[in-house]
């Protein structure tokens, strides 16, 4: 439950850094990356090299995210053009 935790909270950072800077496309990715070894270390200093999953599973989960807006956005549209064409 925990590792769970740490992959949101990861997450979470991502998505409020790419929401408040400009950064190129693979910074998120390194920081993802350091930030999940630095909460594996945390949660579990035997089982470090943990967090390199814990930074990919929020990058995952960040992707996940991208194509659930985009599928909402693109189902909002398609049932406005239906809307407008009835009204």
């Amino acid at each position: 439950m925990s590792y769970a935790l740490a992959i949101f909270a990861v997450w979470i950072l991502l998505t409020l850094l790419g929401m408040t800077f400009t950064t190129p496309a693979w910074f998120p990715h390194i920081l993802g990356i350091a930030c999940g070894l630095i909460l594996g270390a945390l949660l579990d200093q035997d089982r470090w090299y943990l967090g390199i999953g814990i930074g990919g599973a929020a990058a995952f989960v960040t992707l996940l995210a991208d194509v659930l807006l985009v599928t909402a956005d693109a189902i909002r549209a398609g049932v406005l053009v239906r809307l407008g064409r009835r009204g």
